[in-house]
C-alpha cells in the first residue's frame, strides 16, 4: 500500500479576513538519513516563484523528538532540498507557515499555481507550498480542514473534496501537487447535468461578486463536461471550476480534475465565444496529454494545441453553441496563427521565450492548432467513412489508452499511430513544418462541421500582427522600441511613455477587426488612444466561407 501523505491545513485571519495558512503534513515512516533529503521543492513553475519557506520557520518532529530541518537550494536543479539533521524514526511531522503571494497589475502573467488573497479568502496551487517526498512517488492523500478559528462560513475546497469531511485520494505525487486549494467564504454553483450523467458531477467556486459575463454562460460546464467524458471514456468523475480575480490578466490553468479561471476587473467583459472557448480547452486538459521527451522537452504543441482543436468542436457538437461559435473562434484562431510574425521560427526556439514574447506563448496554441486541423483534413480524405465525431477521436484515445495503462507516450509514439492512417511521408512532412517553422497551408480546403454544414477554407491576405513597439512594453508598462512610422506612433505613443492600461493581447491576436486601446502617461500628461495593430504589410491568411 502507498504510504500516507497526511495534509492538514488551518486558516489564521485578521478580523473576518484570512491572512495566511497553517499546513501540518505528516509523512508516513520516510526513513530518512541524517544529512540526507527527505523532501525537495521546485523554486519556479514556469515564471512563477515558489513559496519561500524559512528553515527556521519550519516545526518538524519525529517519534523520536523534534527534527531540523535544512533547506539547500541546488541550483543546477532549480529545487530546494530538504534535509535532516539525523537519522528519523517513524512518522515525520512539519509545521508550516504560508503566506499568499504580494502580487498587482505589474506582476507577471505566468502559471496561476501561486496562493492569492481574493477578497476576504485565499486560492492556489499545491505545488506552490507543498514539498514533494524524495523516498516515493505514490502516495495515499488525505486532506483535513481546521477552521475553528475562521469566521462563520468559512469552507475549504480541494480539487478532490471539502471541508465538510476528510478527503482521502491516492495516486502519483503530481496529484497533490496539481491540485488546489482554496479557503474561504466560498459562493458555490452546481450546474445541471444530463440526463444519464448520475456518476458525473461539477462545482463552480468563487469569491464575492462574480461578473455576470462569467456567471450566465459558467451553467455551459456540466454539458460539456457530460460530452467531454462521452468521447474520453470517463464517467465518474466531479470536476471543479475554480474561479478567482487577478490584478490584471484572463485566462486559465488546469489543475488534477479541475482548473482556475483568472479574471481581472479592470479588464473588458469577454465575449461569450471567448469563455466557452476557456471552459473547452481547460476541461480537454483533464484526459489529453503527451508525455516529454527524453531530453526534457514538453510537447506543449500536442497539450495546447489539441485542447484548441477540441474546444473548437466540442461546444458544437455537445450542442452548448452554434455555428455562429465555430465559425467565429475558427476565424479567430486561423488569424493569429497566419498573423503571427513568428510563423517561420523553429518551434522550439520559440518556446524559450514563451514567458518574454506574447507571439512565443501562442505558438503552441495556435500552430499546434493549426497542425491538428490540417490532420483532421487529411483523416477527412484518407477516412471518409469514419462514423460520427472527429476524425482525429479514435487516434487521440489511443494516447489516453497508452497513458492510463501505464505506458509511454511522446512524439514518436503519436507519430508511429499516425502513420497508419496518413503514411509516414505525409506524417513526417506536416511534423517537420511544426516543428521547424513555416506555413501549414489550410486554404482551399472544405470542412464538415458537427451539424453538417460545410465551410470553405478561403485563402486570403491578412496584414501581420504588430503593437508597433517592443512586445516587451507590455510587461514593463514603459513603451520601448517604438518602430517608425507604425500605427502606434501615428497613434501618439513614444519612447519612454508609461502605460497605465492597455487592451489584453490576446483580445486582438484572435480577432482581425479589434483595436488596441491603451491609457498612458508623458511626465504629469494622462492621454489615451485607440489603434489598429496590425504592419501595413499583408501575409497569407485564411478565412472561413459558409457553402452548405
Amino acid at each position: 500500500m502507498a504510504p500516507f501523505y497526511t495534509v492538514k491545513v488551518r486558516g489564521h485571519c485578521d478580523s473576518d479576513v484570512l491572512t495566511h495558512l497553517s499546513v501540518t503534513i505528516t509523512l508516513e515512516n520516510p526513513a530518512a538519513l541524517k544529512d540526507g533529503s527527505i523532501c525537495r521543492l521546485d523554486n519556479f513553475n514556469g515564471n512563477v516563484p515558489s513559496y519561500k519557506h524559512d528553515s527556521s520557520s519550519i516545526r518538524a518532529w519525529d517519534s523520536h523528538g523534534p527534527l531540523r530541518i535544512t533547506l539547500h537550494t541546488v541550483q543546477a536543479k532549480s529545487v530546494s532540498e530538504w534535509t535532516v539533521d539525523r537519522n528519523t524514526i517513524g512518522n515525520v511531522t512539519f509545521v508550516l507557515q504560508v503566506y499568499p503571494r504580494e502580487v498587482d497589475s505589474m506582476t507577471p502573467l505566468g502559471p496561476r499555481v501561486d496562493l492569492r488573497r481574493d477578497g476576504r479568502g485565499l486560492i492556489g496551487g499545491g505545488s506552490w507550498f507543498l514539498p514533494s517526498p524524495t523516498y516515493s512517488e505514490y502516495f495515499t492523500f488525505c486532506i483535513g480542514w481546521d477552521l475553528d478559528h475562521c469566521p462563520t462560513g468559512t469552507q475549504g475546497i480541494w480539487s478532490y473534496g471539502d471541508s465538510n469531511g476528510p478527503c482521502v485520494e491516492s495516486g502519483p505525487i503530481g496529484l497533490l501537487l496539481n491540485s488546489v486549494f482554496m479557503m474561504g467564504p466560498i459562493n458555490t454553483l452546481i450546474p445541471m447535468m444530463p440526463q444519464g450523467t448520475s456518476s458525473l458531477k461539477c462545482g463552480i467556486y468563487w469569491f464575492g461578486d462574480l461578473p455576470t459575463w462569467i456567471q450566465q454562460p459558467a451553467s455551459a460546464h456540466g454539458t460539456l463536461l457530460a460530452f467531454a467524458s462521452k468521447i474520453f471514456s470517463d464517467d465518474d468523475l466531479f470536476y471543479k471550476v475554480f474561479i478567482r480575480r487577478a490584478p490584471r490578466g484572463f485566462g486559465g490553468y488546469n489543475f488534477s480534475s479541475s482548473y482556475i479561471l483568472e479574471y481581472s476587473e479592470p479588464d473588458e467583459p469577454k465575449e461569450d465565444s471567448e469563455l466557452i472557448c476557456l471552459f473547452a480547452h481547460e476541461m480537454v486538459h483533464n484526459w489529453v496529454y503527451l508525455g516529454h521527451e527524453d531530453d526534457g522537452f514538453e510537447n506543449s504543441w500536442f497539450i495546447e494545441g489539441i485542447a484548441h482543436f477540441y474546444a473548437l468542436f466540442m461546444p458544437l457538437r455537445a450542442g452548448v453553441r452554434g455555428l455562429d461559435y465555430f465559425q467565429q473562434t475558427l476565424d479567430g484562431f486561423l488569424c493569429a496563427y497566419y498573423t503571427n510574425p513568428l510563423i517561420n521560427v523553429p518551434y522550439r526556439a520559440a518556446e524559450e521565450n514563451f514567458y518574454k514574447d506574447p507571439n512565443a506563448e501562442s505558438i503552441p496554441y495556435m500552430r499546434g492548432f493549426a497542425y491538428f486541423l490540417m490532420v483532421e483534413l487529411l483523416l477527412q480524405v484518407s477516412s471518409p467513412d469514419h462514423g460520427e465525431g472527429n476524425f482525429l477521436d479514435k487516434i487521440v484515445f489511443s494516447m489516453i489508452q497508452r497513458q492510463r495503462e501505464g505506458l509511454k507516450t511522446n512524439c514518436a509514439v503519436w507519430l508511429e499511430e499516425l502513420y497508419h492512417y496518413l503514411g509516414k511521408d505525409k506524417a513526417d512532412e506536416i511534423f517537420r513544418t511544426l516543428m521547424d517553422g513555416g506555413r501549414l497551408d489550410l486554404g482551399s480546403q472544405t470542412i464538415a462541421t458537427p451539424q453538417g454544414r460545410r465551410l470553405f477554407l478561403e485563402p486570403t491576405e491578412q496584414e501581420t500582427l504588430e503593437l508597433g513597439f517592443s512586445n516587451r512594453s507590455l510587461a514593463t508598462k514603459v513603451i520601448e522600441g517604438l518602430i517608425p512610422g507604425s500605427r502606434a506612433q501615428l497613434a501618439g505613443l513614444a519612447d519612454g511613455d508609461i502605460l497605465l492600461y492597455h487592451s489584453r493581447f490576446a483580445a486582438f491576436r484572435e480577432r482581425y477587426e479589434r483595436q488596441f486601446r491603451f491609457i498612458a502617461k508623458r511626465g504629469t500628461q494622462v492621454f489615451e488612444g485607440i489603434y489598429w495593430p496590425r504592419s501595413f504589410q499583408k501575409v497569407y491568411s485564411v478565412r472561413t466561407k459558409i457553402i452548405k
